[in-house]
């Protein structure tokens, strides 16, 4: 019995999906248009209210944000829950694509859907040292653990004051003691 508890725990594992940098993917569709130049009033007029036109009545969609900036119009859907986003996102380009009304100077949309990427491990180290044997410290605690093309994606963040420290991590002396 021994055995086969531990086969099947071997088995289990190796059938396991694992990743380094997991993802998780939101029902949410982002389409953004360059109009390089042009101010928010400008881009607002003739990017974002077009582009908030051809979507808002695909079924489906909960909520519709537009923004203008300066040099970029874009509009974020969020989409119900339940909804098939791979056919949603195949209309939302299907109508963004129709749209013919562009200006001349503003470049193809991207439509887009939103990935968010989660932390997998956060780690504080403090002592009495300088901020460059602290930063050395942390390069040398990270590197082992993790491939190169992971480690590109990782922020090593140096923050001397433990004060700043314990209220950037939402502690308070409290919970520590």
């Amino acid at each position: 019995i021994m055995l086969v508890i531990l086969g099947m725990g071997v088995i289990g594992y190796m059938k396991v999906g694992k990743t380094a940098m997991p993802s998780a993917a939101m029902d949410i569709i982002n389409v953004s248009v360059p109009y390089l130049g042009a101010g928010p009033k400008e881009v607002e007029d003739r990017i974002v209210i077009r582009l908030e036109e051809a979507v808002f009545d695909i079924r489906g969609i909960k909520r519709l944000t537009g923004r203008a900036n300066e040099g970029m119009g874009s509009i974020s859907i969020e989409i119900e829950e339940g909804m098939d986003i791979e056919s949603m996102l195949n209309q939302v380009k299907a109508r963004v694509d129709a749209i013919n009304t562009f200006p001349g100077l503003s470049e193809r949309p991207i439509v887009s859907r939103s990935f968010a990427q989660m932390d997998i491990m956060n780690m504080a180290i403090y002592g009495d040292v300088s901020e460059v044997e602290l930063k050395e410290l942390g390069r040398s605690v990270r590197d082992p653990l993790l491939p190169s093309p992971v480690r590109q994606k990782l922020c090593l963040m140096v923050i001397v004051n433990m004060e700043f420290l314990l209220k950037y991590l939402n502690f308070n002396y409290r919970n520590i003691i």
